[in-house]
């Protein structure tokens, strides 16, 4: 095939002339309106430049600038709401927003502590001697060097927080009445002090003074897990010392400046942002989402088949490397089937077959795309599942089809594994989630068209298309296909059949596209899909013939190796 395949690029000629240039878009150019306000373009690339680099060149495509500009379309009205509905009011926000904004500053202290942080030599040629014979028998000390750094980082950050904190309380006269603290019940999810104002921290600014309901503010932001710590008496005071360092290490940073700095009055001011679109999203959304038992059995009932085992079937395949071959193979285990000769054909797949191992016999075999030992192949898949559930036999053969590596198969069924249904009272929890996950998503789907007409909602997705030369498209395909990226080579073809329909560069390019369907994504089911549309719409051209030599080649209509050796004469 590879042969052929060259001979089939030789004939692609990438000549075209410039249609239409990209140009630069204003950033000023305005892509959204609504009650409010507006976005920019500019808004959308510097939304871009916060993604990560590896991401990026999803978003910087037309289709991902549209996808995005929808994503920042929802947030502006879900955030025209949150204002509206007076959300950052509530107890319950503020003490979620006091909760992320402490942890972005202790953070921030942290961070700082990571980049200044210094090993001494002698810390680290002592740790040296004490575990040479455990970690470093063949390596000396310079070699080992980088290891005993990252080995003495964690116990090095550690000593540096405690002594930050030691400077504080002492600065700053800090007392802590831990026997107040220890009174606590923390047996609950919620922590409800009997006297909220009793003083549990003091010291030499006002600030510093904390009561109860202060810390039960934190305690409840904290995650279930981390609060399972303070269930055990004996244990409860690492809870209750999370909770006072988080305190003063906020206390310290805005000491230092930190909430002057711009990027984290940025970062604060995104946090707010961030809690206001999750506030309303659950008041609005996950709040209204109700679900009763009643409700859960009857979405089990009506979605059976998602909560049922997978079926599975066993085959036994027969491989070859031609078409006639696998004819004659075929007659020949006919024959032996019908004398239920189960030995001669397992001597046959051994002598014979391309795969004689474990006699062909391919188990596991689901209805999703894929056959073990092969890995994708839709064909084939199909071709295993083409009878229906209880009419396969093992003593019927499959007719001659070739699979995603070129070989000509065959096979029959050995057993047929149908699906079950698992017990409702085994998964009612995973019922509860998927259910859940849907009347979510739905209720999602109609707020934000609510909003987008409440907040007169307008987008110009069309004001940020960038179009590309045929040739610039076909030259970052051919880039593509260099570094094997070839679902990014089929993306710049999708382009070229889309905005430049002139029956010569969106010819070549759904050729191409086809081609490297079947050719390097060994997706032979698309790429038959492609070539017969291909030979549809452009009924005459130079690749008319290659087109459809390749599709009866994908779909085992010829035996390629005899072809090629006819074209040779």
């Amino acid at each position: 095939m590879k042969k052929l395949s060259s001979e089939i690029l030789a004939l692609i000629i990438v000549l075209m002339p410039l249609i239409l240039t990209g140009a630069e878009i204003p950033e000023d150019t305005v892509i959204a309106e609504f009650s409010g306000g507006q976005i920019y373009y500019g808004d959308l690339e510097f939304r871009i430049s916060k993604i990560p680099s590896m991401n990026q060149a999803k978003y910087n495509t037309n289709e991902g600038k549209a996808d995005l500009l929808d994503m920042m379309c929802t947030e502006e009205v879900f955030y025209q709401e949150a204002l509206s509905l007076q959300v950052e009011k509530s107890t319950d926000f503020n003490n979620k927003l006091q909760m992320k904004l402490k942890n972005l500053f202790s953070r921030e202290i942290k961070n700082e502590f990571s980049k200044n942080m210094t090993i001494s030599e002698d810390k680290k040629k002592n740790f040296y001697q004490q575990n040479k014979n455990e970690f470093y028998q063949d390596k000396t000390y310079e070699e080992a060097t980088r290891d005993i750094e990252m080995r003495l980082q964690p116990q090095r950050f550690q000593e540096m927080v405690d002594s930050t904190l030691a400077v504080i309380k002492e600065k700053y006269n800090v007392i802590i009445m831990y026997n107040i603290l220890d009174s606590l019940d923390f047996s609950r999810s919620e922590l409800v002090p009997e006297n909220p104002e009793i003083i549990y921290m003091l010291g030499s600014s006002p600030e510093l003074q904390k009561n109860l309901a202060d810390f039960a503010a934190i305690y409840d932001q904290l995650p279930t897990k981390q609060k399972e710590i303070a269930q055990d008496q004996e244990t409860h005071r690492n809870l209750v010392d999370i909770i006072i360092d988080l305190e003063l290490l906020n206390w310290e940073a805005y000491q230092r400046g930190y909430h002057e700095k711009p990027e984290l009055q940025e970062a604060t001011q995104q946090i707010k942002r961030n809690l206001m679109l999750q506030t309303v999203y659950n008041l609005l959304v996950v709040d209204k989402v109700t679900i009763n038992d009643e409700d859960l059995k009857r979405y089990y009932e009506d979605n059976i088949d998602q909560f049922s085992t997978n079926a599975y079937r066993k085959i036994q395949t027969f491989v070859f490397d031609s078409k006639e071959k696998a004819e004659d193979m075929q007659s020949r285990v006919k024959k032996l089937l019908k004398k239920e000769n189960w030995e001669a054909i397992a001597k046959l797949i051994e002598a014979e077959s391309l795969y004689p191992y474990k006699e062909g016999v391919l188990d596991h075999i689901y209805h999703n795309g894929i056959i073990p030992g092969i890995g994708k192949d839709e064909i084939y898949n199909d071709m295993v599942w083409e009878k229906a559930p209880g009419k396969t036999s093992p003593k019927k053969l499959s007719k001659i089809f070739k699979n995603s590596q070129g070989n000509f198969v065959f096979f029959r069924i050995l057993e047929d594994h149908l699906s079950e249904p698992k017990p409702f009272v085994e998964i009612v929890e995973n019922i509860r989630s998927k259910m859940t996950k849907e009347l979510t998503n739905e209720r999602f789907t109609e707020l934000q068209a609510e909003l987008a007409q409440k907040y007169h909602l307008v987008k110009y997705p069309e004001r940020m298309i960038v179009f590309l030369t045929a040739e610039e498209y076909f030259n970052l395909a051919e880039e593509s296909q260099k570094k094997r990226k070839f679902h990014d080579a089929v993306f710049y073809y999708d382009q070229i059949i889309k905005y430049h329909q002139n029956n010569t560069d969106d010819y070549k390019a759904s050729f191409m596209k086809a081609f490297l369907y079947a050719e390097e994504l060994k997706e032979n089911k698309k790429a038959i899909e492609l070539f017969q549309e291909f030979l549809v719409k452009y009924p005459q051209g130079d690749l008319h013939d290659s087109a459809n030599f390749m599709l009866m080649d994908l779909k085992g209509d010829i035996d390629l190796m005899k072809s090629l050796e006819k074209r040779k004469d």
